[in-house]
């Protein structure tokens, strides 16, 4: 008998779960595990009705007792099935402040919301990671709360910072089992508990429930409260990278960025550290630094950015992914300096020097913040222009370049560019020398490891020279928000 390949998900009877089950079931059988019977039974029989979709079936259990976990994967097993994805999305929370929470519904949330899904990953893994050649997946449904804590939220916050570690150590595990980990983090979403959440703005803020709304839609990346199916299509682009429509590739952009809990810290500093600016000149190259910033900041505050680009658009590396997010963007003629006498105008430090001056220009003329970028990788070697630190504040210090391209990614900044952070290229400043080590290896220098990571003492001997080159650069002053590294 062929074996039937089976989607587990926790918490499957109402809400962002009852949506997934339906979008999962487009693509595997499906089995619903919640306490209320009759929520799993209105799924099941949904998914069992339409000839289009896979069969569902339902197990009634508390996910916070290990028997329950097992029960489920015994029933797949007696189903001849195997588990290809599992959904961890059972959860629940209830606010108050910490003096007066009560330490049986402290543990009740954590029960349910952590240990529910520590009971269902450990059962699961055995078939998740029991054939590399097929794509499985655990895709764990976390929130925002889970990356900024929130005031009177401590139980429920903490549960959901504990789900962010717990996705992200999981992955390093599972990854050489061709098994994919998410842990996606929406905002609000359209959900009984949002809806309660709703009830309390109303009754305890004496406002009225548009007003609450919109107040909720203020705190979602989107800028408005999301629908459960968004979700689901999030959870069924990590499972299959299944193509997606274009409202929801903006939900999992966003889910992306708020899973890479680095950039919501810049973003929350920008929005704090820029509030007062008039304008924000942003100067872009082209290369993965600059675009990162823009990119954040032409969300943060879209009507005051300006991206700056020295020289014609033609010149500019992904120029419509730049001009689509909605910033101004201005291109400007850079003097040329012939040094060499040879009747052109001469790349490096002199022409670094003038598209500087350039942007301090346009930033008095504007009335702007010039907002610069620098990563811990160039700070510590000093290689990044000099030029650069009289900016205003330089957001991405402390952070380090590998790093960056994973923010990148997660930004959805285009491969192109971070692809010229990574070679030698005259719009990024980087030597070939400097190219032909991966970022990686650089990093590993930086932190007392080249030899583990397998430098050559060619490659050793030229990064000590430029430290030692470029030491007076290091000692500048530098400002930044106090990311973890």
């Amino acid at each position: 008998m062929e074996t039937l390949h089976m989607t587990v998900i926790t918490g499957g009877g109402r809400g962002i779960g009852r949506a997934i089950a339906l979008e999962m079931a487009r693509h595997t059988e499906i089995l619903v595990v919640g306490r209320t019977e009759s929520d799993l039974i209105a799924v099941c029989d949904q998914i069992n009705q339409d000839a289009a979709l896979h069969s569902a079936l339902y197990l009634v259990g508390d996910v916070s007792e290990a028997s329950t976990a097992q029960a489920a994967i015994d029933l797949v097993h007696e189903h001849g099935a195997v588990v290809d994805h599992l959904v961890c999305n059972a959860g629940i929370g209830k606010g108050g402040p910490m003096d007066g929470f009560d330490t049986e519904t402290w543990i009740q949330i954590f029960g349910v919301n952590v240990h529910g899904a520590f009971h269902f990953i450990r059962a699961c893994l055995p078939d998740l990671k029991a054939d590399a050649t097929r794509r499985t997946s655990v895709s764990i449904i976390g929130s925002t709360s889970g990356l900024k804590g929130h005031k009177n939220d401590a139980a429920y916050s903490a549960t959901k910072f504990a789900l962010v570690g717990m996705g992200q150590s999981l992955a390093g595990e599972v990854a050489k089992h061709n098994c994919a980990v998410s842990v996606i983090c929406p905002g609000f979403v359209e959900t009984d508990m949002t809806t309660r959440t709703i009830a309390g703005m109303i009754k305890y803020r004496k406002i009225d429930e548009a007003e609450a709304r919109r107040r909720l839609a203020q705190v979602n990346l989107q800028g408005r409260i999301l629908q459960p199916a968004e979700l689901a299509q999030a959870v069924a682009y990590t499972a299959f990278s299944m193509p997606i429509s274009d409202d929801a590739n903006d939900v999992v952009n966003d889910l992306s960025m708020a899973n890479e809990p680095r950039i919501l810290t810049v973003i929350n500093w920008l929005r704090e550290r820029a509030s007062s600016a008039r304008r924000l000149l942003v100067p872009i190259s082209g290369g993965s630094d600059s675009a990162l910033v823009f990119s954040l900041l032409a969300r943060v505050y879209p009507d005051k950015t300006v991206g700056v680009f020295a020289g014609d658009r033609s010149k500019l590396r992904c120029a419509d992914w730049f001009e689509s997010l909605g910033a101004r963007i201005e291109y400007v003629d850079v003097a040329k300096v012939d040094v060499d006498g040879d009747g052109e105008g001469d790349p490096g430090a002199y022409a670094e020097i003038l598209r500087w001056a350039r942007f301090q220009q346009m930033a008095y003329q504007l009335d702007a913040w010039l907002v610069g970028s620098r990563n811990r990788t160039e700070t510590t070697l000093g290689s990044y222009s000099m030029a650069s630190r009289v900016a205003t504040f330089l957001p991405l210090v402390k952070i380090w370049k590998t790093q960056v391209m994973s923010m990148c990614a997660a930004a959805g900044v285009p491969k192109a560019i971070t692809d010229s952070s990574r070679r030698a290229d005259p719009d990024c400043g980087r030597p070939i020398e400097m190219a032909e080590i991966p970022l990686e290896g650089i990093d590993a220098f930086l932190v007392g490891k080249a030899v583990e990571a397998g430098l050559s003492v060619a490659q050793i001997a030229y990064l000590q020279a430029v430290v030692a080159r470029n030491r007076f650069k290091r000692e500048l002053p530098v400002h930044g928000p106090d990311l973890v590294a």
